[in-house]
């Protein structure tokens, strides 16, 4: 799945990568869709302005739209099946039990005053990452609703954030960094330079592998902390990265394409052409076995 900030989606059969519906959820042309996520069964949550939305793909029905938020709706993370995490430029975290969509609702919401939410990373079921306009990270236990600690070290604004195992996270910056940190003591365990511009997506490939993406319209793989190659076949910044299986990497643009990666070969075999009239924002790869 691929979803650009226009409200746009397009699903992808990942056995011949062919195009298999594009959904579009624009109310009015000035929509914009801040992220989206994979919730269960065919369901997938998104935000649009100050509303979560939830939607089955499969019928393209829009099941419920709820008021969430005072402020635009930046970020979400889904903790497990039944339970959403939204974040505003409210400053306001909100936890939502989704297990009955016709009765949803807000459980308990952590108050961060003054904080812009822009980004979230779900590290374990009670561990949450955030990011704003600032250049920390704050780390929340979701059941005891504490600010456990913040996460300092770059000098710039952070742009995306992500998960390498259930005490380390990888984040990029605006300021052409990556940090790697031990979340449970708040140390910056490494700073990976290389990209010449904004760092503006993050995957892991394993526990010692990450792949970046950057507005120098490069993806670069790091193993150990120690560069090993650069990707190159895009024509503006990679925005968004995906692992789809072992050794197969989805990056998608601002050229609005997918492309796949061999890790192996270092080789982009495919390029998809999206439908998508603005960036790709995210990839999804949907598994619903999980």
């Amino acid at each position: 799945m691929s979803a650009s900030r226009n409200a746009e989606v397009n699903l992808w059969q990942p056995s011949d990568f062919k195009r298999l519906k594009t959904l579009d959820f624009k109310t009015n042309s000035e929509d914009v869709m801040w992220d989206l996520c994979y919730l269960r069964d065919s369901y997938i949550i998104f935000c649009v302005e100050t509303t979560l939305k939830i939607l089955d793909f499969a019928t393209n029905t829009l099941i419920k739209t709820i008021d969430a938020h005072k402020a635009t709706i930046r970020c979400l993370a889904v903790i497990d099946d039944n339970t959403v995490v939204s974040g505003g430029w409210d400053g306001i975290i909100k936890i939502w039990d989704v297990e009955n969509f016709e009765n949803i609702f807000c459980s308990k919401q952590l108050v961060e005053p003054g904080s812009k939410l822009s980004r979230f990373c779900k590290v374990t079921r009670t561990i949450l990452i955030s990011s704003d306009q600032e250049v920390w990270l704050r780390v929340w236990n979701l059941k005891t609703s504490e600010l456990q600690r913040k996460l300092v070290g770059h000098t710039k604004a952070i742009a995306c954030i992500a998960k390498i195992n259930s005490f380390k996270v990888a984040s990029g910056s605006h300021d052409q960094t990556i940090k790697i940190w031990n979340i449970d003591t708040g140390e910056c365990l490494a700073t990976l330079e290389g990209h010449q511009s904004a760092v503006l997506s993050l995957t892991a490939i394993d526990l010692d592998t990450i792949a970046s993406g950057s507005s120098d319209n490069t993806i670069k793989i790091w193993f150990d902390g120690k560069l090993q190659t650069t990707l190159t076949s895009h024509n503006a910044a990679v925005s968004s990265l995906c692992l789809l299986a072992d050794k197969i990497l989805l990056s998608g643009s601002y050229d609005y394409t997918v492309k796949i990666w061999n890790l192996m070969s270092a080789q982009c075999f495919k390029t998809l052409v999206t439908t998508h009239k603005n960036f790709i924002s995210k990839l999804i790869k949907i598994n619903k076995s999980e």
